[in-house]
Formats: C-alpha cells, sequence, structure tokens
C-alpha cells in the first residue's frame, strides 16, 4: 500500500477509475492523504499529462534528502515534533526553532523557507517516517 498527498482528487481518481481511499482532508487547506494500491499506484504514475485534466487536482509522493536527520524538538499545531534545523546561519531565522507553529505547513515555510506542494509533500513524507508514523498520521496530527 502507497500513501500519496495532494488536493482535489476526487474527480480524477473517480473518472480514471483508479481505486483509492481517502484516509484525510485537512479543514483549512483541503490537503488530502490517500492510499493506493501498488497496482494502482503504477497505474496513476503511468497517467499522462494528456489525460489529466485540469480539475483533477494534484499530488505528490517523494521523500526528501534530509530524511533520518530529525533531531530537534518544534512544537507544531499544538504537538510535539521531531524536525530538521534550517541550514540558516540568519539569527532571525534561528527563532524559529524556539517558536510554536501553527501548522506544519506553517513550520515548514518558517524553518525551512519553503512553501511548495512538491516540497510539502516530500518533507511532510519524510518527517512522518522521522517520528514513526504513516503520511495520513503524520498529516492528520500536525496540519490543521
Amino acid at each position: 500500500m502507497v500513501e500519496i498527498m495532494g488536493q482535489s482528487l476526487d474527480k480524477a481518481f473517480r473518472e480514471l477509475g483508479i481505486e483509492a481511499k481517502k484516509l484525510i482532508e485537512t479543514s483549512s487547506k483541503k490537503f488530502q492523504v490517500w492510499e493506493l494500491s501498488d497496482k494502482e499506484f503504477e497505474r496513476l504514475l503511468f497517467v499522462s499529462d494528456d489525460q489529466w485534466e485540469a480539475g483533477y487536482g494534484w499530488w505528490r509522493s517523494g521523500r526528501c534528502i534530509y530524511e533520518g536527520l530529525a533531531e530537534h524538538e518544534y512544537v507544531v499545531n499544538g504537538e510535539k515534533m521531531l524536525g530538521y534545523i534550517s541550514d540558516s546561519d540568519d539569527k532571525e531565522d534561528l527563532l524559529y526553532i524556539k517558536s510554536k507553529h501553527d501548522s506544519f505547513s506553517d513550520w515548514l515555510s518558517d524553518v525551512m523557507n519553503l512553501s511548495t506542494e512538491k516540497n510539502l509533500v516530500i518533507f511532510a513524507e519524510s518527517l512522518a517516517s522521522d517520528n514513526g508514523m504513516k503520511l495520513s498520521e503524520f498529516i492528520s496530527k500536525y496540519e490543521n
């Protein structure tokens, strides 16, 4: 089984005939985590850009280069989360290490200076692993 993350994927899976189970949809940013069998994930990988319609939303799956290096404890969405430390030497950036973050996406922007969907997903997948969780558990706990 494979978990992927995206937004507005219901129509895509329905129309493309891909069997997937929605595990979570966040309330504020409507991020979704879906579970697919290995076979269905492979089918998804082979959907061409021509087949992927504008109203199908987006999805990503992948890992970041920092995986395995989460050593600093942050407070994200009111919960403790192991995370990475930015490479920045800027003292203002280091203030974010001690502060609390409303959501995982806020932490990613504040601490790692990243905000694209691709970065959100690859960091979420890697940090889920580093925190001993599945992607769906991680997003459920740290993204509101």
